[in-house]
């Protein structure tokens, strides 16, 4: 069996919706659907949404020896299982294949004169029955002939049924056959010829038989019937309901079993999905002499096509229906009769079947009164254009997924579409992202296609559109580690100017050759060089030659001497030759901060003595976060010094910005470092001084002194003062130069001088708001008698009354306070006590063993005849006998044996 590629002429197996001719390539096309959901529609009606619909299935002629067949015979019915498949002709032959259309060589026969009827297998596949309407009936043993029969008769028979079972001894060798009355054949033990039954008559000719297990359906004009072989009745008849003006000479009726219990019917235009139920009710049964079994019809609805097959789409009736069907003419479709008597002219002009109409494989999801088209595909049948409903035929193996199409001059078979046949539908729509990432998860399961390929086309197709951008971002994940590959790639887009586009998605492991790599920089030289510079530090240094493209650049710089991005490139690649100090001159040159990135990667830090004036005036807060976090290779003696001896006009600065941060940092570090934080803080941040006079002892006091005099800084001053022991100059100041009384208070107070106290007053005395300030805080610290007694006889003091006041207060208040303290300590002591002699009463436990410490007897006696002796427990847990106590311990009312240790003690 050869499989239809997409492209090829007259041997197709399928077409789109379009009106295409058998030497046009088959594609799958998908039908409209109309607002119930039902489809409708002819073959050019295709839409561009149901186009986006993959197919279902994919279609393979069947070529080999059944081609050659064909041309000379034309086949009327067919036969399939697991291993072969039979054909019956229009010549009365019987043709055994296989799948893909080779002859068996031996099981071919001439089995009728006439075109065969109806073909049946048993459920092994080792015998075949076959019928004519030249009256004979042949079933053909395909590997023995023991049970082999040649019946012919006077009338023609229109169908016939293998037992499922045949080829198992034991079975009845039973087979049905329809002419005017369903017969059963059954093999008897004294006679050849089978014996003959009557199963049912009445309702004109026989025209289909199925058989399954116990179950055997068949279709005659009135309906069809179901019949249980072990009941032997009747159990359901489904009447033939649709238009009479569909003939059944014209429009045969299919039926399959999808199951045991279920059937499916196709008639005309109407489907019927049949489930065998049975009854629960045993006396139901018993009284009305019903059936075990009944027929109950599960969905039932008419389509706008005719039915030339039906069969389960995966078996059950749970899932999909594939359905062969002839589109019918816009003439049968708005022209529905309105009763089921139509007029002369109705039936003469609509009874025909459409012929010429290209057949369809519908799959169909059957609801309850109407379906849901899912999917259509146009078959391209050889001689389709003189075939009638009643030519073609669908057989299927569900378990298998396969589905053969019959027609008088081709066989076609369809398959489940595999994860090639998706790529490939996906590809043909253009979906190339969805292809690529099925591709993905199912690499493994292709056969046909691999991410490079159709990649690469994807690729193609946006290079097509112009899309540069988005086919060199899909590169990497195309190519990956592909060398070949990547440079055919590359080379198209250099060819296309396209360089810039691809170049941020090279690999960077190495994979392609240096020179790809320095074919792109020097594109970027020409046309970009920003991002010329970004390749630079983007790409690792091996992917091209260093040293090739420095003395490009050296060349572009002798015409452009200034040029910055062009500098920086340069020092870039100085660095990758470890040509260091080179790199380090143009970037402190272009003031660049790349050079701290230099500096950290590839530790420079021995190189900096000299250009420390040049990091701080790029980047002080940065230069001096490097030097900190490397002051074990850049000593800060190294920095203090090399700052102090600078000729820059910003050394003062720097080193402040320096020594402060190595305090806050590593203060044990800038310990040697004391004096100069003085001077400098007191230049460049005073607000830091006073704070790091308190904080520090290690700078000179002198010194720090007298560089606050120079510069009037009166609070450091009075703290260094204070520091160097002169408490009445510090007090000075902060009366005069400060003139704050609050501060010269809390100043003696921290002092606690009365000498200070005396010359605080002595000041206030001199300016009358000092007196009311002085009073107003000085009444908890000092006598306020000291100061009131000291003021001369009439001076006008502005708040002398609130202060005196507030003085009365404060006194007050202390009274209150020790009067409180006084009771609370009371009290305490109280308690304690009561606790002390409780805990003293509390009785203490002697165990039964105890020993007397000076004696080592017992102090319990249990004999009673013994005298007990008083015994003494020491609060130190020690017991003794009373008699053992020496008179003076006793009297003393301490524990002999540890006054004894301490004595011991003592003397040592």
């Amino acid at each position: 069996m050869a499989e239809v590629p997409g492209g090829v002429g007259a041997e197709c197996g399928i077409t789109s919706g379009r009106e295409f001719t058998d030497s046009v390539s088959w594609r799958s096309s998908m039908l409209s659907l109309n607002e119930s959901g039902s489809a409708c529609g002819s073959d050019a009606s295709t839409t561009e949404d149901e186009e986006d619909l993959e197919p279902q299935l994919k279609y393979e002629r069947i070529g080999n020896d059944l081609a050659v067949i064909l041309k000379r015979d034309a086949a009327s019915c067919i036969a399939v299982n697991s291993r072969f498949l039979v054909v019956g002709s229009h010549w009365g032959t019987v043709y055994v294949l296989d799948h893909q259309g080779n002859s068996i060589r031996g099981k071919d026969f001439q089995a009728h004169a006439i075109s065969v009827n109806q073909i049946s297998l048993d459920e092994h596949g080792e015998y075949l029955a076959s019928c004519s309407d030249d009256g004979k009936i042949v079933i053909q043993g395909l590997y023995s002939s023991e049970n082999n029969h040649n019946l012919s008769h006077d009338y023609p028979i229109k169908s016939v049924a293998l037992d499922p079972l045949y080829y198992k001894a034991g079975s009845g060798r039973r087979f049905l056959s329809g002419n005017s009355r369903l017969l059963m054949h059954e093999k008897t033990t004294f006679f050849k010829i089978p014996k003959v039954t009557v199963l049912h008559e009445g309702d004109g000719p026989v025209r289909n038989i199925k058989w399954k297990a116990h179950f055997v359906s068949w279709a005659t004009d009135r309906g069809v019937r179901v019949y249980d072989l072990i009941e032997k009745r009747t159990i359901g008849l489904i009447k033939r309901d649709h238009s009479d003006r569909y003939l059944p000479d014209y429009f045969r009726c299919h039926l399959t079993w999808t199951d045991q219990m279920s059937l499916l019917i196709g008639w005309a235009d109407t489907i019927k999905v049949c489930v065998i139920r049975k009854r629960t009710n045993p006396h139901e049964i018993h009284n009305q002499q019903l059936p075990l079994h009944y027929v109950e019809i599960c969905s039932m609805f008419t389509t706008d096509f005719f039915i030339s097959g039906i069969a389960p789409m995966h078996g059950g009736l749970s899932t999909n229906l594939a359905v062969l069907a002839i589109p019918k003419t816009p003439n049968e479709v708005s022209q529905a009769p309105e009763s089921d008597q139509p007029s002369l002219h109705s039936a003469l002009s609509e009874v025909l079947p459409p012929t010429g109409q290209r057949p369809h494989l519908k799959v169909i999801e059957p609801k309850q009164e109407e379906y849901l088209e899912i999917s259509t595909d146009v078959l391209s049948i050889r001689g389709y254009a003189d075939c009638k409903c009643n030519d073609y035929h669908l057989v299927a193996l569900p378990e298998e997924g396969f589905f053969f199409i019959l027609s008088p001059k081709d066989v076609i078979v369809g398959k489940p579409r595999d994860s090639d046949d998706h790529i490939d539908w996906l590809l043909e729509k253009e979906k190339f992202l969805e292809a690529l990432e099925t591709i993905e998860s199912e690499g493994r399961l292709m056969k046909r296609h691999t991410i490079q390929d159709v990649g690469r086309r994807y690729i193609d197709r946006l290079i097509a559109k112009e899309e540069f951008s988005l086919a060199a971002a899909i590169c990497p994940k195309i190519y990956g580690s592909k060398r070949q590959l990547w440079e055919e790639e590359v080379n198209r887009f250099a060819r296309l100017k396209q360089l810039k586009t691809i170049a941020p998605h090279l690999p960077e492991n190495g994979v392609l050759r240096a020179e790809v790599y320095e074919l792109v920089l020097f594109e970027f030289i020409r046309t970009d060089r920003p991002g010329f510079l970004n390749l630079l530090r983007t790409w690792p240094k091996g992917l091209y030659s260093v040293r090739g493209v420095l003395n490009a650049i050296s060349d572009l710089l002798l015409r452009e001497p200034d040029d910055v991005i062009l500098l920086q490139a340069q020092a870039h690649l100085y660095s990758h030759l470890e040509q260091f100090d080179e790199s380090l001159a143009i970037y402190l040159k272009l003031k660049h901060s790349g050079v701290f990135d230099l500096i950290e990667t590839y530790n420079l830090y021995q190189k900096l003595e000299d250009k420390l004036d040049d990091l701080m005036k790029l980047n002080s807060a940065r230069a001096v976060a490097l030097l900190l976090d490397h002051r074990d290779k850049i000593l800060p003696e190294t920095v203090v010094s090399r700052l102090e001896n600078s000729k820059d006009k910003n050394r003062s600065r720097f080193l402040y910005i320096y020594l402060d941060a190595l305090l806050h940092r590593f203060p044990s570090s800038a310990i040697n470092f004391h004096g100069r934080l003085v001077r400098l803080y007191a230049e460049h941040a005073r607000e830091k001084l006073l704070p790091f006079l308190q904080s520090s002892s290690r700078y000179p006091l002198q010194e720090a002194y007298l560089e606050c005099q120079v510069r009037q800084f009166w609070p450091e001053m009075v703290f260094l003062l204070t520091r160097m022991g002169d408490t009445k100059q510090a007090l000075h100041l902060t009366m005069v130069q400060l003139k704050n009384v609050k501060q010269a208070v809390e100043f003696c107070k921290e002092c606690n001088d009365p000498d200070l106290w005396d010359d605080l007053i002595n000041f206030s005395l001199q300016e009358p708001s000092y007196i009311t300030e002085l009073l107003h805080n000085i009444g908890t610290h000092v006598d306020p008698l000291r100061l009131v007694r000291r003021i001369p006889m009439g001076m006008a003091i502005d708040g002398l009354r609130d202060a005196l006041v507030k003085i009365l207060l404060d006194y007050k208040l202390q009274l209150s306070l020790q009067e409180g303290f006084q009771r609370i300590l009371v009290s305490d002591s109280f308690t304690l006590h009561s606790r002390l002699i409780a805990m003293q009463r509390r009785a203490l436990y002697v165990p039964d063993d105890q020993i007397c410490h000076i004696c080592q007897r017992k102090i319990l006696v249990s004999d009673a005849c013994s005298q007990g002796s008083h015994v003494v427990l020491f609060f130190c847990r020690h017991v003794c006998h009373e008699e053992c106590l020496p008179v003076s311990n006793y009297e003393q009312e301490s524990c002999p044996l540890c006054t004894s240790g301490a004595l011991k003690d003592t003397k040592r």
